[in-house]
């Protein structure tokens, strides 16, 4: 029994190293591992791009948080699994945030849409439910520091926010909840001497009759008909610019790349064709918007998943980054974000004006899966272990004498051979194992020779005169109470040290928790 509580301790120091692991750790480490890469990477652009003493812009982008809601599986909002779904969505992103993001220290925040799943389709209460959850995963206040200075924000929409233009200008309430939460659907915003300029990507595929649509591209091309089009700009689209079938995505991708595809539905109710989902802009609306705004990059969401191409036009090569979602449970076992460097001044324009780094958040399924083998092992090894214990020590002692017996017995083998060179036909040589010949054996007490067998007279006469004696045994009756006498006990035995097991480690588990949520 004591070795048993021995096997407790062991396994509960592995429980609280994983759980410790998986739940504060895995957040920490990201953060203080891109921290100091981040550091070298900004001092870098520093040293080489930009004046002596001046620091660069550090700015964070966020792509597809997308809130998992009642149109996430088809869920009643009232269930008890939603709810938990919710919940290990909405703590993950909140960890990944005020441990990994936030631990940077970066200037601004930039989101790429996608916020709430359902967006377009929530009523007014679920919606503002989504909203209050979205401003708890994202809360900038440390607790017990009400002076901490927010870090401003920028907000870019997304289909999920508003849907395709069919479906916001059929209901134009859908745009005015989202502009009076997260602000414009079309900006320009000056970071250093870069103007981001934010577009409502959602509209740009619809007809210029649409007031919408009419009012993207006005302002697309006011933007570029202006004094700032002598300034560089970054164009910041949810939906990522046209790319022909199969167009490589390079090393950071986790998923197959996905080629262009349109879906619609049929709204029984007005009779019109509703655009429902797409995966990149046109060819037409992408080469239009890359010749008005000649950005030096395009950042974009929507793919769930990271991707770099180049676009080639007449004017010149414009690189692409699609952030991947900052979720672990839209589709990509791999989270991320991404960081850039900007110059705060025009007297620092390069060539590269501009650098990013994506950095990746902790794969949370792997942690999850991790805790489902260890649980296995553990009952495993409370209902098998020994209940004299297993002495290591003399368990290694064994294996190495048997090893070594086995290889004494090998040798013993070839000492009893001999081997013979013969030579082929093309005068390749070949060893032959040849056992060496036995030696007679003869005996005095008349002993009897068959071949290789020996056969003394009295055995044999012995075993002629004794009957053989066979005892029909049923074993199954006594094992049978046996065995399960020995399987209540072990159950028995294991009721203490599952209880002390699962005390420590739900503790502990909701002390991290609770830590992280409040």
């Amino acid at each position: 029994m004591r070795s048993l509580w021995t096997l407790t301790v062991f396994l509960g120091g592995l429980w609280i190293a994983s759980l410790l692991y998986g739940e504060l750790l895995a957040f920490w480490i990201p953060r203080n591992f891109q921290f100091s890469h981040a550091n070298s990477f900004w001092q870098k652009f520093a040293s080489t791009k930009l004046p002596p003493g001046e620091r660069p812009l550090r700015i964070v982008l966020i792509a597809d948080p997308q809130l998992t809601d009642r149109t996430s599986y088809g869920m009643d909002p009232r269930s008890l699994l939603l709810k938990i779904i919710q919940f290990y969505s909405d703590i993950y992103m909140r960890r990944a945030f005020r441990s990994s993001v936030l631990g940077l220290e970066p200037d601004e925040i930039l989101f790429l849409g996608d916020y709430f799943d359902g967006g377009p389709y929530l009523a007014d209460d679920e919606w503002e439910e989504s909203w209050k959850r979205f401003e708890h995963i994202f809360d900038q206040t440390q607790r017990g520091l009400k002076s901490r200075k927010k870090i401003p924000t920028y907000y870019l929409c997304g289909n999920h926010d508003l849907g395709y233009h069919e479906v916001f200008s059929q209901k134009p309430q859908i745009a005015q909840r989202y502009q009076k939460k997260f602000g414009e659907t079309d900006f320009i915003h000056n970071i250093g001497s870069l103007d981001f300029v934010f577009v409502n990507s959602q509209a740009l595929d619809g007809s210029r009759a649409d007031p919408f649509t009419n009012a993207s591209w006005s302002f697309v091309e006011k933007v570029a008909s202006s004094d700032r089009a002598a300034r560089p700009m970054v164009l910041m689209t949810h939906i990522p610019l046209f790319r022909p079938d199969n167009t490589p995505c390079g090393s950071d991708r986790a998923s197959e790349v996905i080629n262009q595809m349109f879906l619609h539905s049929d709204c029984n109710s007005t009779h019109l064709l509703f655009h429902r989902y797409q995966n990149y802009l046109t060819d037409g609306t992408s080469q239009k918007l890359l010749n008005l705004t000649k950005p030096v990059m395009v950042f974009s969401g929507h793919d769930h998943d990271q991707c770099k191409t180049v676009h080639a036009t007449p004017e010149g090569f414009y690189p692409e980054y699609t952030v991947g979602t900052f979720s672990w449970q839209q589709g990509n076992i791999y989270p991320s974000f991404m960081m850039l460097s900007v110059p705060r001044s025009s007297s620092a324009m390069t060539d590269t004006i501009i650098s990013e780094r994506l950095c990746f958040l902790p794969a949370q399924d792997f942690n999850y899966a991790w805790y489902g083998v260890l649980f296995v092992i553990s009952v495993l090894a409370l209902f098998f272990w020994p209940s004299q214990g297993i002495d290591l020590w003399q368990s290694f002692r064994s294996l190495y004498d048997a090893l070594k017996a086995g290889s004494e017995g090998v040798k013993a083998k070839d000492e009893d051979a001999e081997w013979e060179m013969l030579w082929d036909a093309e005068g390749g040589m070949h060893l032959v194992k040849k056992s060496l010949p036995q030696t007679s054996v003869s005996s005095s007490q008349g002993s009897e020779r068959r071949g290789n067998v020996i056969q003394r007279a009295t055995a044999k006469s012995k075993a002629s005169t004794v009957p053989d004696e066979v005892t029909d045994t049923d074993t199954s009756s006594n094992l049978s109470p046996s065995s399960r006498n020995r399987f209540r006990r072990r159950l028995v035995q294991m009721v203490g040290p599952l209880t002390v097991l699962a005390t420590v480690n739900f503790s502990l588990y909701m002390m991290l928790v609770m830590k992280d949520w409040t």
